[in-house]
Formats: structure tokens, C-alpha cells, sequence
């Protein structure tokens, strides 16, 4: 009997549950530091979205994705909760000079020279805070005139940005 109860002890022991909110936050941010009129577009597993800033400043796009967890007392594994983030599609556009670079990840084997630039200028989980419940990573693109340098003339930006073009 007594093996019995010491059974059922750690079985309900070991099935007694916890709930336990976790979130992950992501930032993109985009700076520019220049007097350009600039938009970024990007398509990532947690959102897209575009940022716009006409002339020096910054812009941010703000994902918080919250789960709530069932833990034991072995715990859970916080990286099989929340997968790394890859923005996969990078639209930056030069209003100003009707420029653009465009580098989707998905589709493309292997960096160029002028890739390797762009990517230089993007730091991706530049900062990562937080605890093993909350955690932020923040990916930045900085615009310079380093960047404008690999943008190449885009006329398709007279449609797709006829409200800007208007003025």
C-alpha cells in the first residue's frame, strides 16, 4: 500500500501545473540621418508593417506576443515557447529621390556586394532585455547617406507612392 500512495503522491506531484504569462516584444526601429523623406517596409513571422519619416527622426513598429504556459515543477523550455524573429522582406525607399533597395531574404541564395551594405546598416536583435518571462529584441535599420549610396532609381515609385508625389 504504502508504494501505492507514494505513486499517486508523485504522480500528482509531478502533473501539478503552474500558469505562468510569457511575452516576447519586438521592436523595429527606423532612424534616418538624413534630410530624406525615407519609407521601410518589411514582412516578418511577426508582422509587417511600414515605417515613413520625412527628414531626420525616427519611427518604430512595436509586436508583443503573449502566451500563457502550463509549467510543472521540471519548468518549460522558454525557447521552444517563442521562435527567433527573422525579417525576411526589406523595402526601403528614398522618397526625396525616388530611390530604392529592395532585399528579400526568402527569395534570394547567397549576398551581394551592395546586400552585404544594406545588412550592414541593419542590426538585427541589436538589444535584448529582459528576464526569461519578458523579453524585448529590438532590430534597426539606419538610414545614411552610406545607405543612399546602393539605392538605385525606381520609377514604379511614382504609382506606388501617388499621394507623396501630388505635392
Amino acid at each position: 500500500m504504502n508504494r501505492l500512495n507514494l505513486m499517486l503522491f508523485l504522480l500528482l506531484f509531478v502533473s501539478c501545473a503552474d500558469k505562468v504569462e510569457y511575452s516576447d516584444t519586438q521592436i523595429v526601429t527606423l532612424i534616418n540621418y538624413t534630410d530624406n523623406d525615407v519609407i521601410y517596409y518589411f514582412e516578418s513571422d511577426f508582422g509587417n508593417d511600414t515605417l515613413s519619416i520625412n527628414g531626420k527622426g525616427f519611427d518604430n513598429y512595436i509586436f508583443t506576443d503573449k502566451r500563457i504556459i502550463e509549467t510543472s515543477f521540471l519548468g518549460v523550455d522558454r525557447k521552444r515557447i517563442f521562435p527567433t524573429h527573422l525579417i525576411y522582406c526589406h523595402e526601403l525607399y528614398n522618397l526625396t529621390d525616388t530611390t530604392s533597395y529592395i532585399l528579400n531574404i526568402k527569395e534570394k541564395y547567397g549576398y551581394n556586394k551592395l546586400d552585404s551594405i544594406y545588412l550592414e546598416h541593419f542590426d538585427k536583435n541589436l538589444v535584448v532585455s529582459g528576464d526569461n518571462i519578458n523579453s524585448i529584441l529590438e532590430s534597426k535599420i539606419i538610414y545614411d547617406i552610406w545607405v543612399n549610396r546602393i539605392l538605385k532609381k525606381d520609377f514604379t515609385m511614382l504609382d506606388k507612392f501617388k499621394e507623396y508625389y501630388k505635392k
